[in-house]
């Protein structure tokens, strides 16, 4: 008997990077939407390495971007080694991630989190 091959399901995502260097950049504030349970290594695979630097005190990591036009963060918060110091965790063995958006962003963490494999808690 044959084995049955995982299919392979295209997501369309409309996600643009923030450039905070750029002309047209405006700062947006985001509070926590949501929280998506994945690994650093898929996060980077999708978005790239960090884009923002967060506050350098409870954020280790954090990418800010644009998706379906609304303004998302996802970040670490108070569990990396920047609020812990030696007894937080690497960036790499982070597993429980924030997003933060000041819009109603349901559907697109729903698709994150397939795209990212993982699981996702609105708030």
């Amino acid at each position: 008997m044959a084995k049955k091959e995982k299919e392979n399901i295209l997501i369309p995502l409309n996600i643009v990077m923030c450039d905070k260097n750029a002309e047209d950049y405006k700062w947006a504030s985001t509070s926590l939407s949501a929280y998506i349970f994945t690994d650093y290594k898929k996060i980077v695979k999708l978005l790239g390495k960090p884009n923002a630097t967060g506050d350098d005190y409870k954020v280790d990591a954090e990418w800010e971007f644009d998706m379906n036009g609304k303004r998302m963060t996802i970040y670490n918060y108070k569990d990396g080694k920047n609020y812990n110091g030696r007894n937080g965790l690497a960036v790499s063995k982070i597993t429980e991630w924030h997003i933060g958006s000041s819009d109603d962003v349901t559907e697109e963490v729903k698709t994150l989190a397939k795209v990212l494999e993982g699981k996702s808690k609105m708030m």
